[in-house]
C-alpha cells in the first residue's frame, strides 16, 4: 500500500522569500469612501466602514461635544480579519456584545465580539457565500433583530434577504435560510438594498432599489420570514420610491419612510402595527414646498423622540432636516446643510447617517470626504449645527491617496510618487539605502502654493543629473517641471507645459514620461491624444521645448491608441510604447541628435501569433537590450519578445499568463521592472493585489514563475490595487504603488540577508549559506535535495513541525518517501508521505493545469500537486492518503490528464469506483490507483504512478480567471485614464444603480 499524507500548516517568516516585504507607507485616509455607520446602544462608541480599503474604524464618542476619537481599526486581511473586502455596512447588536459587517466583494458577513467598555472589536468568524450559505452575494445591509436572536442581510445581487440565527451568549451565527425575489411568492426585493425591523420584532421591511418595498412577518423563534405584501412605485398611486435605498420606521411604529434616490423624494406610509401592512400617504419631493438639497436621498433616520427626520442627499452633498408631525407622520422642511458651505464639511457624497441615542448629535458618512461629519442639535434654533469632521489619515505620508506611479532618484536617496486619482499630488520620501525604508518628507498638491499641472498626476520622472523632476498631469493635459534639491530631495515648482499652449500638442491625457540618459530629450505619452509628444531639454535649467508629436493614424504611425507607457532601448536608438486600446507595442527609431522619432513597426495582440497584449499597460526592455516585456491587463499576462539590437524590431517569444503553468498573481497585469542583474522580472497584478517575481533566462529572455507576494498574505501590506513598480538603482529594493490602499510597499531583494543582491537571492535560502557551487543561481542550501524528491532540503526543513510534516519523528528532508512544500500561492505548506519501500520524485505544487476548461462550479482551495511514485508492483494496486487541515471543506477530487478510454488530456472527477479514485472522509482523502489504469497519467504498467490533481469544493462560487473588476468588455474607460476607479467596489454598484 502507498500512503501519501497531505498536511497544511503555516509558512515560515517572509525572510525566506524570493523578495521579502519590508514595510508599507500609507497616505490614504483610514476611511476610504466611508459608507456604513453604526452607533453602540449606550452612545459611547461609533463604528464606520471604509469601503475601498476594507476597514472598520472604531471611535470613542464624547457625549457632551459629540466629537470622536479614533481608538482602533479592523482591516480586511490583517491579523486574520476576513470578510471586509469592500465593507458596505456595519450593525451593532442591541445587547452591545457583537458587531456584524457585510463585505460587498467578499460576499461575506464578518462577526466581531465587542468590548462594551472600550468599544474595541475582536474578529471571531466570517460567513461567505458557498454551497451552504446563500444570499450574501453583493451583500449591502445587515440588521440585528431587537431580541438579539437573528441577523438579516440584504443582497442587491441575490435579490434576497439571508437569515442567520444568533447565539445570544457568543454572538456566533448559523445560517438558517433566505427569502428571495420571485421564489415562493415573494415579491418586491429585486435589488434588495436596506432592511428595517419593527421595534417589537414582529415585522421586517425591505426596499429594493428598483422601486419596491416588501413586507414580511417574522417568527421570533426561528427567525423565518413570511411574505405579506409588496408596494411598487407607480402602482396604485404609490410615488417617490424609485431607486429606494433607505427605509426607517418611526419610534411609535405608526409610520414608515422610504428614501427614493432616483426620484429625489421621501415617501410616507401609514403602518398598521397589528398586521404590519402599509398604506401609502404621500411623497415629499426636492424643490417642492420649499424643500432643497434632497437630490439622491440615501440615508434616512428619525430622532428617538420622533419629532425630526433627517435624510442625506448623496448627489447634492447635503443633509436635509424635517420636523415630523407625530400624529400624521407628515414632514415639514426645516433646513439643508451643504458640504463646503458656511463651514460645513464631511457631506461630500453624504451616504448613511446615525443619530445618538440621546438625540443630541448626528453623524454622517461622507463617502467621498472619506470621513464622518458631526452635527449637533440646537434646541434654541431648532436646527443642526456643524461641529467637526473626523477624517483620519495613515501616518504622516500625505499625497499617497490613489498612488499610481513611483520612481527612485538616480542617486538612490529619494523616492517620488504620483497620486493622481484622488490626491493630485507628488509625495517625497527619504530612502534608507541599507534597509530601503522610507521617511516622508513632503507632498506637493495641484492648486496649492502655486503648484500647477498635477491634476490627476499619473507619472513622475527624475532627470539623470538629479536636478529636476517632471510630473505628468493626466487631468491637466500637462507636464509640470520642478527643481529638485539633491540633498533634501525637496521640490520647487517651476512651470507647466500644457497641451494647446505654445504650439504644444500630444499631451491630452498625459500619462507617462521617459527621459534620455544624457538628459537631452523628454518623451510624454498622451493617452487621449493617442500620441507621443517629443521635447528637447535644457540640461542646465530643465526647461522643455516642444519638437514634434507622433500620433496614431497620422503619417503611417500605428499602435498608439490610448498609449499608456514609453521606454527606450538601452542604447536609446529606439523608443517603445504600450497602447491599451490598440493592445499593441509600437516601435520607433530615434534620431540621437534631434530626438525625432520615426515609426518602425507594430506588434499587435492576436496578429501574427502575438498574444498577451490585450489591454497593453506597460513596457520595458532588459539591460542587455535583447528582450522586451509588456503587460496585457485583460490578458492577465506578460508578453515576451526577442529584440533585434540592430533594427529594434521584435519577435514574439511567449506569453506568461495568470493561472497557466503555475503562474499566479498577475490578474490585471500592470507595471513591470527588470532586476539590474537581468536574472529576474517583477510584475504587478492589479486585480490580484500582488507582485510577482519571474526568473529570467539571460540567454533567451524567457520567463519562469518564481514567487508571488499578495496583499494580506504573510504580513504583506499596501498592495491593494498595485499599479506602478520601481527599483532602486542599486537593485536592493523594489517599490510598489498600491493605488486602492493609498500606500507605497517596500520589498527587499536581498532575501538571504548577506548585504548584497546577487544570484543567491532569488529563491528560498538559509541566511547562513550563500555559496552556489553548482552554478545554477541558487544557494547551496536551497540546491541540496538529499532525498531527491524534487523539493530542496531548505524548503522541507522550513515546513511545519520543524520540518517533520507527517509527525513520524524523522525530518522530511531525509526521507525519500516524504516531502513537504508550499502550495502554489505560498499560503500554506503541504506534506506528502508514502510508505517505506516507495519513493516520491518530481514533487511540486502547481496552478490550474487547464483553466480555460476547468470545472466551472468547483474551486480548488489548495491548488494542485504533481508527483511520481516509484517502487510500485507493475500493474499493481496502490493507494495514497491526503491529510488536509481539520477544518478543510472539500467534497471532490479532480485530475487533468489522459484515461484509458480517452488518451487526450481532459478533466475528470477522480472519485472511488471500487477500484480507483478518491475516498473523502472530511479532512482525510485516500486515493486509490492501479498502475497503468485510471489516475496513472502515463497509462503504462511500468511500476510508476504519475499524478497531477487536487481536492476541490464542488458547487462553490468560482473566482473568474480574468477581468476581476475592470471593464468587462476590455474597452478603455471614457476618461481614458487609469481604470482603477471603474474597478472600485461600491463605485461599480453605484454606476449600476444609475
Amino acid at each position: 500500500m502507498i500512503l501519501v499524507i497531505l498536511m497544511v500548516g503555516g509558512l515560515p517568516a517572509p525572510t525566506q522569500a524570493a523578495f521579502q516585504f519590508v514595510e508599507a507607507n500609507y497616505g490614504g485616509p483610514i476611511l476610504d469612501e466611508v459608507t456604513g455607520l453604526a452607533g453602540s446602544p449606550d452612545g459611547k462608541h461609533l463604528y464606520a466602514a471604509g469601503y475601498w480599503n476594507g476597514v472598520i474604524a472604531v471611535y470613542t464618542r464624547d457625549s457632551a461635544t459629540g466629537r470622536l476619537t479614533l481608538t482602533q481599526t479592523q482591516r480586511d486581511g490583517a491579523d486574520g480579519v476576513d470578510g471586509l473586502d469592500c465593507v458596505m455596512d456595519v450593525a451593532v447588536s442591541p445587547d452591545g456584545q457583537s458587531l456584524y459587517a457585510v463585505g460587498d466583494w467578499d460576499d461575506g458577513l464578518a462577526v466581531f465580539s465587542r468590548d462594551s467598555t472600550t468599544g474595541q472589536l475582536t474578529f471571531i468568524d466570517v460567513h461567505k457565500e458557498d454551497d451552504v450559505v446563500d444570499g450574501l452575494e453583493g451583500a449591502v445591509d445587515a440588521v440585528v433583530s431587537p431580541d438579539n436572536r437573528h441577523v438579516y442581510v440584504a443582497s442587491y445581487v441575490d435579490d434576497s434577504v439571508a437569515i442567520f440565527s444568533r447565539d445570544t451568549t457568543t454572538g456566533a451565527l448559523t445560517f438558517v435560510g433566505l427569502v428571495q425575489d420571485e421564489i415562493d411568492g415573494v415579491e418586491g426585493i429585486y435589488g434588495a438594498f436596506q432592511i428595517s425591523i419593527s421595534a417589537d420584532g414582529g415585522y421586517l421591511y425591505v426596499v429594493g432599489y428598483f422601486g419596491t418595498l416588501a413586507v414580511f412577518s417574522r417568527d421570533s423563534t426561528t427567525g423565518a420570514l413570511t411574505f405579506i405584501e409588496s408596494h411598487t412605485d407607480g402602482v396604485n398611486g404609490i410615488d417617490g420610491i424609485d431607486g429606494a435605498c433607505g427605509v426607517v420606521i418611526s419610534p411609535d411604529g405608526n409610520h414608515l419612510y422610504v428614501a427614493g434616490t432616483d426620484e429625489d423624494a421621501v415617501a410616507l406610509f401609514n403602518r398598521d402595527s397589528a398586521t404590519g401592512r402599509l398604506t401609502f400617504v404621500q411623497a415629499f419631493f426636492d424643490e417642492t414646498d420649499g424643500i432643497s438639497g434632497l437630490v439622491g436621498p440615501m440615508g434616512i433616520v428619525v430622532s428617538a423622540d420622533g419629532t425630526r427626520l433627517m435624510v442625506t442627499g448623496w448627489y447634492s452633498d447635503t443633509l436635509v432636516v424635517f420636523s415630523r408631525q407625530t400624529d400624521t407622520g407628515a414632514l415639514v422642511f426645516l433646513q439643508t446643510l451643504i458640504d463646503d458651505t458656511d463651514g460645513v464639511d464631511g457631506l461630500l457624497g453624504a451616504f448613511s447617517l446615525v443619530i445618538s441615542p440621546d438625540d443630541t448629535h448626528v453623524y454622517v458618512a461622507g463617502e467621498y470626504d472619506n470621513g464622518v461629519g458631526i452635527f449637533a442639535w440646537n434646541d434654541a434654533s431648532q436646527q443642526l449645527d456643524f461641529v467637526d469632521m473626523q477624517q483620519d489619515r495613515y501616518a504622516d505620508a500625505d499625497g499617497l491617496y490613489g498612488v499610481i506611479d513611483v520612481t527612485v532618484s538616480p542617486d538612490g536617496r529619494h523616492v517620488y510618487t504620483a497620486a493622481g486619482y484622488w490626491d493630485s499630488s507628488i509625495a517625497v520620501f527619504g530612502r534608507d539605502s541599507a534597509t530601503g525604508g522610507l521617511t516622508f518628507i513632503e507632498s506637493l498638491t495641484d492648486g496649492e502654493d502655486g503648484v500647477d499641472g498635477l491634476y490627476r498626476a499619473s507619472a513622475v520622472a527624475v532627470s539623470p543629473d538629479g536636478n529636476h523632476l517632471y510630473a505628468a498631469g493626466y487631468g491637466d493635459d500637462a507636464v509640470a517641471l520642478f527643481d529638485r534639491d539633491a540633498t533634501t530631495g525637496q521640490l520647487r515648482f517651476i512651470e507647466i507645459y500644457e497641451d494647446g499652449n505654445d504650439s504644444i500638442d500630444g499631451l491630452d491625457g498625459a500619462i507617462a514620461i521617459a527621459i534620455t540618459t544624457d538628459g537631452s530629450n523628454v518623451y510624454v505619452a498622451g493617452y487621449s491624444d493617442h500620441a507621443v509628444a517629443v521635447f528637447s531639454r535644457d540640461i542646465d535649467t530643465g526647461q522643455l521645448t516642444f519638437l514634434e508629436m507622433q500620433q496614431d493614424g497620422v503619417g503611417g504611425v500605428d499602435g498608439l491608441s490610448n498609449v499608456r507607457a514609453v521606454t527606450f532601448s538601452p542604447d536609446e536608438k529606439y523608443l517603445y510604447t504600450a497602447a491599451r486600446s490598440d493592445s499593441a507595442v509600437a516601435v520607433f527609431s530615434r534620431d540621437a541628435d534631434t530626438g525625432a522619432l520615426t515609426f518602425v513597426e507594430i506588434q499587435k495582440d492576436g496578429v501574427g501569433g502575438v498574444d498577451g497584449l490585450y489591454g497593453a499597460m506597460d513596457v520595458t526592455v532588459s539591460a542587455d537590450g535583447r528582450t522586451l516585456y509588456a503587460t496585457g491587463r485583460y490578458d492577465d499576462a506578460v508578453a515576451v519578445f526577442g529584440r533585434d539590437t540592430d533594427t529594434g524590431r521584435l519577435t514574439f517569444l511567449e506569453m506568461q499568463a495568470d493561472n497557466t503553468d503555475g503562474v499566479d498573481g498577475i490578474n490585471g497585469a500592470y507595471g513591470l521592472v527588470v532586476a539590474p542583474l537581468g536574472d529576474h522580472l517583477y510584475a504587478a497584478g492589479c486585480f490580484d493585489n500582488a507582485v510577482v517575481a519571474f526568473g529570467r533566462d539571460t540567454d533567451t529572455g524567457r520567463l519562469t514563475f518564481a514567487q508571488m507576494h499578495k496583499d494580506g498574505t504573510n504580513n504583506v501590506d499596501g498592495l491593494n490595487g498595485v499599479a506602478g513598480l520601481a527599483m532602486s538603482p542599486d537593485g536592493y529594493h523594489l517599490y510598489a504603488a498600491g493605488e486602492y490602499d493609498g500606500a507605497l510597499a517596500v520589498f527587499s531583494l536581498d532575501s538571504d540577508n548577506d548585504g548584497q543582491v546577487n544570484a543567491n537571492d532569488p529563491f528560498p535560502l538559509d541566511p547562513t549559506e550563500t555559496d552556489d557551487t553548482d552554478g545554477d543561481g541558487i544557494g547551496d542550501n536551497a540546491d541540496t535535495d538529499d532525498d531527491s524528491d524534487g523539493v530542496s532540503d531548505a524548503v522541507e526543513d522550513a515546513g511545519p513541525n520543524s520540518g517533520d510534516g507527517n509527525g513520524d519523528g524523522i525530518a522530511d528532508s531525509i526521507q525519500d518517501n516524504v516531502t513537504t512544500l508550499p502550495t502554489v500561492d505560498n499560503t500554506a505548506y503541504v506534506t506528502l508521505a508514502a510508505p517505506s519501500g516507495t519513493t516520491l520524485s518530481d514533487c511540486q505544487a502547481t496552478g490550474n493545469p487547464s483553466p480555460a476548461d476547468a470545472p466551472s462550479q468547483t474551486s480548488f482551495p489548495y491548488g494542485f500537486f504533481s508527483f511520481t511514485i516509484t517502487g510500485v508492483q507493475p500493474g499493481g494496486s496502490t493507494s495514497l492518503t491526503l491529510y488536509l487541515p481539520a477544518d478543510a471543506n472539500v467534497n471532490t477530487y479532480y485530475k487533468y490528464g489522459p484515461t484509458p478510454d480517452n488518451t487526450d488530456d481532459h478533466w475528470y472527477t477522480f472519485l472511488y469506483d471500487g477500484t480507483t479514485g478518491a475516498q473523502i472522509n472530511q479532512a482525510v482523502i485516500t486515493l486509490h490507483f492501479v498502475d497503468g489504469g485510471r489516475g496513472d497519467d502515463d497509462l503504462a504498467a511500468n511500476g510508476l504512478v504519475v499524478d497531477i490533481g487536487g481536492p476541490g469544493l464542488e458547487n462553490a462560487e468560482s473566482t473568474p480567471e480574468s477581468d476581476s473588476g475592470d471593464s468587462s468588455d476590455g474597452n478603455a474607460d471614457a476618461d481614458g485614464g487609469d481604470d482603477s476607479g471603474s474597478n472600485g467596489c461600491f463605485i461599480t454598484t453605484t454606476w449600476t444603480f444609475g
